[in-house]
């Protein structure tokens, strides 16, 4: 039987959680580490489009990204936890970020992956179409 999850907004008390998810190896930015905990935090703090999938009170994936120029969203992360892959989690968080894109106006959504078939196959079978492939640079100041 499929565990019962539901779908909300972030809220500061799932960072830690979150934090953790986030260490997932196929999530490493061009430095090969995982997000900084400042850039997730920034997320909810700019109200940004974060959800999270619960199990009960338990966080067990999430998914963030943010608005940007000309009513594109850019989708950052996203993410299962390992051992609950494969339900629909990602799913069910891909289509909340979509409502909710559509809530502000977005018309297009853009999603970099970084490591897993089985992530590309999702975007494809909800609709997605691959571009060009892309390798991300990064640089902080």
């Amino acid at each position: 039987m499929k565990k019962q999850f539901h779908i909300r907004p972030a809220r500061r008390t799932d960072l830690k959680t979150v934090y953790a998810l986030a260490r997932n190896p196929h999530l490493t930015a061009p430095n090969h580490q995982a997000a900084e905990r400042w850039w997730i935090k920034a997320f909810l703090d700019e109200r940004q489009i974060f959800f999270v999938a619960c199990e009960g009170t338990k966080v067990i994936g999430f998914t963030l990204g943010e608005c940007a120029t000309g009513k594109v969203a850019i989708r950052h992360l996203t993410t299962v936890h390992p051992s609950l892959r494969g339900q629909g989690i990602g799913t069910r968080l891909m289509k909340a970020f979509e409502k909710e894109c559509r809530r502000r106006g977005m018309t297009c959504v853009l999603c970099y992956v970084s490591g897993g078939k089985r992530w590309e196959q999702a975007l494809k079978k909800n609709g997605y179409a691959s571009g060009s492939i892309v390798r991300e640079y990064q640089k902080f100041l």
